[in-house]
This record gives structure tokens, sequence and C-alpha cells, in this order.
């Protein structure tokens, strides 16, 4: 598929494809089209050229159907609380206030989250913002979820504590997962894939499968030898793409 807006080529010839529930990371140099291929796998927009299927679902209103998208910023509503904010997904689909507070009060625990039911964003860490953030896109029951740098503006620690919560979460309720990053270790974590783009117009250069001893331990897991060998492969790539 190709993306242009007007002269500008933003996304070049990427051909991608994912299993259900698999997990695929997205890395590249800034401004190469990471996002922009988010934004048309979610049906925010179509490509210029070519096919986006996700599901069967061709039409931009058919993909965006069957997407959550988490962007960086985690867009916490301040006049809510912890369960209203998460609740809020379900609620633009039709569910009363009640019932979706009922529903994500259910995950509050799953999610690290018992105990700030009733806090609001300005109340919170950025790390459990963030999971609040998570909860939200989450609750809204779609197979298919985007992130889009979800711990980009987070402390080294907070955002250690994260990737390893996530990897347990999606372990626990599989879904099909996106993930664009520019954190090298977070690729591997977090991706069954990780696709290494070049510099704008953004073309695929590389698509590494990521097969790494089975630990819930994220210390472990990344002081491993493999795993330093396909970090130091994806470095590598991305020091010739920029």
């Amino acid at each position: 598929m190709e993306k242009r807006f007007g002269s500008t080529v933003a996304v070049s010839g990427a051909s991608l494809s994912l299993p259900r529930h698999g997990r695929m990371s997205i890395v590249g140099p800034s401004g190469c089209g990471k996002s922009t291929i988010l934004s048309m796998i979610c049906g925010l927009t179509d490509p210029t050229d070519g096919v986006v299927r996700v599901e069967g679902a061709t039409t931009m209103k058919e993909r965006l159907a069957r997407c959550a998208w988490m962007p960086q910023r985690d867009l916490l509503l301040p006049w809510r609380d912890v369960a209203g904010n998460a609740a809020l997904a379900l609620e633009n689909h039709g569910t009363s206030k009640r019932a979706a507070r009922e529903q994500v009060l259910d995950l509050i625990d799953r999610f690290g989250l018992s105990g700030f039911e009733k806090k609001y964003p300005h109340q919170l860490s950025g790390g459990m913002r963030q999971r609040v953030s998570f909860l939200r896109t989450m609750a809204a029951g779609k197979d298919v979820l985007l992130f889009d740098e979800p711990f980009g503006a987070l402390d080294s620690i907070t955002r250690a504590d994260l990737q390893q919560w996530l990897r347990r979460t999606l372990d626990e309720a599989p879904r099909t997962t996106v993930l664009v990053t520019h954190d090298v270790e977070e690729a591997l974590l977090l991706g069954d894939t990780v696709v290494v783009m070049s510099a704008r117009p953004g073309r695929i250069v590389q698509q590494i499968d990521v097969r790494l001893p089975q630990t819930e331990s994220r210390r472990e897991l990344i002081r491993h030898p493999e795993f330093a060998q396909l970090r130091d492969e994806l470095l590598s790539l991305l020091e010739v793409t920029e």
C-alpha cells in the first residue's frame, strides 16, 4: 500500500500481514510513516494505492468498528474519575453510564487500579494514567488494538514496569496488536514480529520474527543472549535507514 499527502509520499510499497492475536511492533526513524500506517489500519484514512483489510473489512467505517487506538497521550477527561474515563468508550457505543461503569469496575483490579476508582487524573502518576488509558482501550471490546508510542512520555522505571505489565495483560486477554515505538527493546518485548521501516518515504526494510524464551521476567529476558543478538540486529538496521 502507499499513502501520499499531495506531492509527499509518506508510505511506499508497504505490505504487512498479521494473524489473529498476533503482535507486531513497527520501528523506524521519525517521520517514516509509522503512525500513518496505524491510521490506515484503523480506518481514519484510506491508502492512496492498495487495500487495507482488517478481519475481512476493507472500508474505513468497517475497519474503524474493529479497531481501538491508544495514542501516546492518555487524553483523560479531567472532570471524570478513573472509572468514568475508562467507561467512556463503552458509553460512546451506546452503553448506559451506569452499566459502562459497572463493566469497567469488574476490570479495575486486573489493571492495577484497585482503590483508585474514584480518583481524578490530576491525582494520578503518569504510569497510573496510562493504565487507565489501557483499560479504556481494552474495555472497548475491540479485537484489534493499535498502540502509538504509549510509553513514550514515561520515565524509564515506569516504562519498564508497564512493558512487563502489558505483556502479561495481553497473555491473559489476547488481542491482535500493532505497536509503534522508537524503543528497540520495547519492540522486542511486545512484538512477535518487528517491522523496520526506512526514512521517508517509509518502506519496509526488514521484518524479523521474534523467537525468545518464555519467561515472565523482563529483566531475565533482556539479559538473554538471543535478545541481545536481535537488539543489535535491529539497531544496525536502524543505523542504515536513518
